[in-house]
């Protein structure tokens, strides 16, 4: 089972609020719902807190940052994908709540995102990451927009997995525009999210 999403009413907690039912193999989530990430549990770890996050929220995002020699050993580096298997699942053991939802979200640099300059290395990035996102029992893979969307989207389906698209917010409208209007024209049932990327924080102190 994919990610679905349906109409829930409105919550009178949340100023009369539109609220949404997201259903997930493992679960339901309502709407409003914050995301628990890396940091939330880096700050949790450094105050020495029992807390456990996911118990309210019930949705995680394991979020790994991509820079040019990350990038370079995903391209070339046999065997990597065991060395970044080993990493991501230890935060997936961090969940509290076995029926949480768990995203994975490859996040690149701009520095890496100039490296996947052919469409064979857009490929290959799209397929490590979706085998990673199976080895780990994962059906929704949210998936920077790099160049063309179709082409992104059309190297996920292929293995069998749903695609979150996630649009940078970049400093032209007009690129922007560009993504967005792709990313709405190719969506169907099967694209339930679509997300965008603020501000980038790989070095906050938290």
């Amino acid at each position: 089972m994919v990610i679905t999403i349906s109409p829930s009413g409105r919550d009178s907690k949340f100023n009369d609020l539109a609220t949404l039912k997201i259903r997930h193999k493992r679960g339901t989530i309502d709407t409003p719902n914050r995301i628990v990430n890396k940091h939330d549990h880096s700050a949790k770890d450094a105050i020495g807190a029992n807390i456990p996050l996911t118990r309210i929220s019930k949705s995680f995002i394991i979020q790994e940052n991509i820079d040019p020699e990350i990038l370079g050993n995903i391209l070339t580096k046999n065997g990597y994908l065991n060395q970044m298997l080993i990493k991501t699942k230890t935060w997936a053991d961090k969940v509290g709540n076995k029926d949480a939802l768990v995203l994975l979200y490859p996040n690149l640099t701009k520095d890496a995102v100039k490296e996947l300059d052919t469409s064979e290395k857009r490929k290959k990035f799209v397929r490590f990451f979706s085998n990673l996102a199976l080895e780990m029992d994962i059906e929704s893979i949210m998936m920077p927009v790099v160049n063309s969307f179709s082409e992104i989207k059309s190297a996920v389906n292929l293995e069998k997995l749903q695609i979150i698209p996630v649009i940078d917010l970049p400093q032209s409208t007009e690129e922007f525009t560009k993504k967005y209007d792709e990313c709405k024209l190719e969506a169907s049932e099967d694209i339930p999210i679509l997300a965008f990327k603020f501000a980038p924080y790989p070095r906050a102190n938290i």
